[in-house]
């Protein structure tokens, strides 16, 4: 339109067939039923310890919030909640499992062992 503006600035498709940043946001805010608080909430059941970030994100075409966690042991736990019925989705152990994902149901309980034992 010669105004200079680029598309993301007009919340407009960016020309690689995805949604500027903002309009994507805004989206996913529609489909979320659930409050950031009330996912901060769901995710400190599941893991104890400090919420360092919550975001709204996109999660394989499902509304998520994703929230930080510093556990008392220092570990970084990412939760995944849903956005729309506020289920825990995914459990990720930031610090044992870098770049593989986790689920709940296989914390390190043994490496935590053995690692103490061969300390």
């Amino acid at each position: 339109d010669g105004d200079g503006e680029t598309a993301d600035d007009q919340g407009q498709p960016d020309g690689d067939g995805e949604q500027s940043d903002a309009a994507e946001a805004a989206a996913l805010q529609k489909l979320a039923k659930l409050t950031q608080e009330q996912a901060v909430a769901a995710a400190s059941a599941e893991v104890t310890g400090t919420v360092n970030q919550v975001e709204l994100e996109d999660e394989d075409g499902a509304a998520v919030y994703s929230v930080q966690i510093k556990e008392k042991n220092a570990n970084d736990v990412e939760v995944k909640v849903s956005a729309i019925d506020g289920k825990i989705v995914k459990v990720e152990n930031d610090d044992f499992q870098q770049d593989s994902e986790q689920d709940e149901y296989s914390q390190p309980e043994n490496f935590k062992q053995s690692a103490a034992n061969n300390g």
